[in-house]
């Protein structure tokens, strides 16, 4: 892919590869992998518990050591006057598999910071969103939960409530003392789905320095979509939405889930729709250049540096740009 077909920006989760469905699903439909990103990355590493959770845990742990091994010099862990650029945080989504506390120690000195204790179903430390799909419970975090989220607080992990139900997303904040997260999402004030952070929870992530990342997956927006430029439409009207809770105070991005069995079309982000994107913003009043670059890579570089500790990031180059 050429370089000025690419748009550089920060990208506060992608998958690297699936169980079962291997590398990058967005190899198959879509030229832009999370490989031939030019900006910051949230690499999130996801494994199914077959045959065991124990097993499945063995297998994680391999599938993070590999990417070390290849990428090691470039993942951001904590404070640094490397010169190389840190190009990916990594991130563990699911914790499903977990067997205890106990293991968090294994994966911080793996390089993880970030743990998103939720996935599509329930387990030991939490309640689900149910994707739409199973009843959602009332119930928060669990006893096992609370225990698990004051231990990642203490070892200095950033907690992401996406797939959380509301209960545990309220649960968490009241146990977290460190600004969350909330990786890929959109907004239940525009879209009921379960799936969609609450219009609330999302106030108070921002009002704490949190950080949301905008997920342009269709069904979390508004329709009726027919086309790339209503589903851009819908997008921008989501980033608007949040903006109005306080998201252009620097604390919302975009966290895409590429990699993932989900369809985004092939040129979302690309350059020219990228460009398409920025003038429905302006359109919008997102009150100028400065704030675009905020939404685009600033907010996102300005918490993880905070969080995670001062290093030297990609930066971008101005055919590279908007």
């Amino acid at each position: 892919m050429a370089l000025d077909q690419r748009v550089f920006f920060a990208d506060i989760h992608v998958h690297p590869e699936l169980p079962f469905l291997g590398t990058s699903f967005h190899r198959i439909i879509h030229e832009f992998s999370w490989e031939t990103h030019l900006g910051l990355s949230v690499v999130a590493f996801y494994e199914h518990p077959f045959p065991t959770r124990a097993w499945a845990f063995r297998r994680l742990l391999r599938r993070i050591d590999s990417f070390v091994e290849r990428y090691g010099k470039e993942i951001h862990t904590g404070p640094t006057d490397d010169p190389q650029p840190k190009k990916y945080i990594l991130s563990i989504e699911s914790l499903r598999i977990l067997p205890s506390p106990r293991e968090l120690a294994i994966l911080w000195e793996k390089g993880i910071r970030v743990l998103q204790p939720m996935h599509f179903f329930d387990n030991r430390y939490g309640h689900s969103c149910g994707e739409d799909l199973v009843p959602v419970s009332k119930k928060g975090l669990t006893e096992y939960g609370v225990e698990l989220l004051q231990e990642a607080d203490r070892m200095g992990f950033i907690i992401d409530l996406a797939h959380m139900n509301g209960p545990t997303m309220w649960d968490t904040l009241n146990e977290v003392r460190r600004p969350v997260i909330c990786s890929h999402t959109g907004v239940q004030s525009l879209v009921g789905s379960q799936r969609n952070i609450p219009a609330k929870v999302a106030k108070e992530v921002l009002r704490r320095g949190g950080l949301i990342g905008v997920m342009p997956w269709r069904h979390l927006h508004r329709g009726p979509i027919t086309n790339l430029d209503e589903w851009t439409a819908r997008y921008a009207e989501t980033i608007m939405e949040l903006s109005s809770l306080g998201g252009f105070n620097g604390g919302i991005c975009i966290g895409s889930d590429r990699g993932a069995p989900i369809f985004i079309h092939p040129k979302f982000y690309l350059f020219n729709q990228v460009k398409t994107l920025r003038e429905q913003l302006f359109a919008k009043d997102i009150d100028g250049e400065a704030r675009w670059h905020e939404f685009l890579f600033e907010n996102a570089h300005r918490y993880f540096l905070k969080h995670i500790g001062p290093c030297r990031l990609p930066i971008p180059s101005p055919d590279a740009m908007t």
